[in-house]
């Protein structure tokens, strides 16, 4: 057996906070002591934040952003309390993190359509400009759930988060100029599919 089958075989007797030491002292050089947490506890980040978003593919997206996250504030776990109720603490803060942006960016989103609406109806607030207002968000809406489920993913991180381009690349495993190329290809198509509800005739 190899030493390599070794460490990994011994890896699985060693508690949580031993395995955070470990992957601290490796400073990035052997990921397999924190592979090892994420294998324990991904069951649970997973389940939260399913119980949050009640979406699959939510709930998975959001427990690569937890362990993320994780990695990069490892230092700041100081054994005061178990792992695991530190890796809930975080799982529960980058979710509603995340609702909060949502609903954050559903206002922001608006405000350009609402002045759409409003000059296609020369400024007045009536009923006409709150309907156009409506099908416009109800369009957008559309647009951006006809995403593919990645382009959803990295117009979350980036036009959401805010997350800096060099994150989001080492969170993919892809390149810095990759990621760029794939946001702006990601916003062409989200551009080409709010026009085509925008210019869909309704029934």
């Amino acid at each position: 057996m190899s030493s390599g089958s070794n460490v990994d075989s011994r890896l699985g007797e060693l508690s949580d906070k031993e395995l955070v030491e470990q992957t601290l002292d490796r400073g990035g050089r052997d990921e397999r002591p924190f592979g090892e947490l994420l294998r324990r506890h991904r069951s649970l980040v997973w389940r939260v934040a399913l119980g949050f978003f009640g979406n699959v593919q939510d709930a998975e997206d959001m427990t690569q952003d937890v362990f993320f996250t994780a990695y990069r504030k490892l230092a700041q776990f100081q054994g005061k309390a178990s792992f695991r109720t530190w890796l809930h603490r975080i799982t529960t803060n980058r979710c509603k993190n995340e609702l909060r942006r949502r609903s954050r960016r559903l206002r922001t989103v608006s405000e350009p359509l609402e002045e759409a609406a409003a000059a296609a109806t020369n400024g007045s607030p009536g009923p006409e400009a709150l309907t156009v207002r409506g099908r416009r968000l109800q369009r957008l809406a559309l647009a951006i759930d006809s995403l593919a489920p990645e382009d959803r993913r990295l117009l979350r991180l980036v036009d959401l988060e805010q997350t800096p381009y060099k994150d989001v690349a080492e969170l993919l495993g892809s390149s810095l100029g990759a990621v760029k190329m794939r946001v702006l290809r990601a916003r062409a198509r989200l551009r080409e599919a709010f026009d085509k509800t925008e210019n869909r005739e309704d029934p």
